[in-house]
């Protein structure tokens, strides 16, 4: 059953194996190596608890190399910015902390321990260091922060709720519940919280989850798409959760296959994810590229497909994935104001998230993906600046569709 409307129409982390599969593919790959002490991989996350100003001077490095290369697609845009990026500008004064990690897939446990910890650098934005490259988008400060947005978008948005499949008996009684891509792991610290009879594991390619957590959650540094696949038993899970990461996907129809294999008979797999296609019902926003955001989008789309193949507007066909790997699907999709123009007061607080989530970390969600289709950094900058623009503007009554998609795994 599909449903499509407007908003307002209708305490540790413990030693642990790799989640991914050791069977069948010879020696384990790296991530199987690994255990989490609670009290050495997490010491550095400690430092989210310290000052804006701390964090900035301890995770400040110049960029490694400029950005090349030219590109047509900036040639419609007519204001330069004045300046370089506060990020890039910061970055460029500080001194370089360590450069790009060299990942070593024969390491033994103590170097690949010290490799996960670190990250690579570039441009002025800080990555991971486990698998590096595979996730284009930064996991320093900035980034942390805009996944807290993105979380308080998600709830209020849909009206309080952390989901909404229909799995609220379970997870009150006794649940296995798994959480891919989890970032900082907020989702799973207050899932945890609000149902202490459950168990929670989160992971995710950064090692960036708090290092005090509740007793029932378990974080690890993991592909998801990993090509051994997952170090679990087939039907262990009565709920997968994925949010606002199926843009980086590289291959859903077998992440969606992992997906159903590991649920239990009965569970729930969802998927929640803004669309980033503009829209607009009333002819307030310009057509075509005189929209900054819908050029900055279409860019940033063209650049995940070059740089790893995946696609930043994944959700749209996710319903038909899901269905196609066995699931019983249902859909839920609906409009998020970008900025703050909606006359309805929820609304306009999820359409004031959504616009901070976007300008806020807009220079680390460029750099890597507009860099892999030959932008410079002028081009990006002076593009960037016209987008803050737009999107601040209250005129523009822009939005995009917001999908929660959850699927079922038959009894038989």
């Amino acid at each position: 059953m599909n449903s499509t409307s407007a908003p307002d129409s209708t305490c540790t982390i413990t030693s642990s194996q790799s989640i991914h599969s050791q069977a069948g593919h010879g020696a384990a790959h790296d991530a199987s190596t690994y255990q989490f002490p609670h009290s050495s991989i997490y010491t550095e996350n400690m430092a989210r608890q310290d000052s804006r100003e701390k964090r900035r001077r301890i995770e400040a490095t110049p960029p490694n190399s400029e950005l090349a290369g030219t590109s047509s697609d900036a040639s419609h845009i007519s204001a330069a910015s004045p300046t370089a990026l506060e990020e890039a500008e910061a970055a460029a004064a500080a001194a370089a902390l360590a450069p790009p990690i060299d990942y070593d897939h024969g390491a033994d446990s103590a170097s690949l321990t010290s490799s996960i910890r670190q990250h690579n650098y570039e441009y002025g934005l800080r990555y991971h260091g486990y698998r590096p490259g595979l996730y284009s988008f930064p996991n320093d400060e900035a980034e942390q922060e805009r996944d807290v947005v993105m979380h308080e978008l998600s709830i209020r948005f849909w009206e309080e709720r952390y989901f909404l499949a229909p799995v609220e008996k379970q997870l009150e009684m006794r649940a296995q519940v798994l959480d891919l891509a989890t970032g900082i792991g907020i989702w799973c610290e207050q899932m945890a919280d609000k149902y202490p009879l459950s168990s929670f594991e989160g992971i995710d390619l950064s090692p960036i989850q708090s290092a005090e957590v509740p007793p029932n959650v378990r974080f690890y540094v993991d592909d998801m798409e990993h090509e051994q696949g997952w170090n679990v038993d087939g039907n262990k899970f009565d709920f997968i959760h994925l949010r606002h990461t199926l843009h980086s996907v590289r291959n859903m129809p077998e992440l969606f296959r992992r997906a159903y294999e590991h649920l239990k008979p009965g569970g729930y797999f969802e998927v929640q994810e803004v669309e980033c296609i503009v829209r607009c019902d009333d002819g307030t926003v310009k057509p075509g590229h005189e929209y900054a955001l819908r050029t900055w989008l279409d860019a940033v789309a063209s650049g995940l497909r070059t740089r790893c193949g995946s696609d930043l507007r994944a959700i749209s066909y996710a319903t038909a994935e899901m269905r196609a790997a066995g699931f019983e699907v249902e859909e839920h999709c609906r409009k998020c104001p970008v900025g703050t123009w909606a006359a309805d007061e929820r609304r306009r607080v999820c359409g004031g998230l959504l616009a901070e989530s976007l300008i806020a970390g807009i220079w680390g969600l460029s750099a890597r993906p507009l860099a892999a289709i030959g932008w410079t950094r002028p081009q990006i900058e002076m593009l960037l600046v016209t987008v803050r623009d737009h999107v601040r503007d209250p005129r523009n009554h822009a939005y995009m569709n917001f999908f929660t998609i959850y699927g079922r795994k038959p009894l038989e």
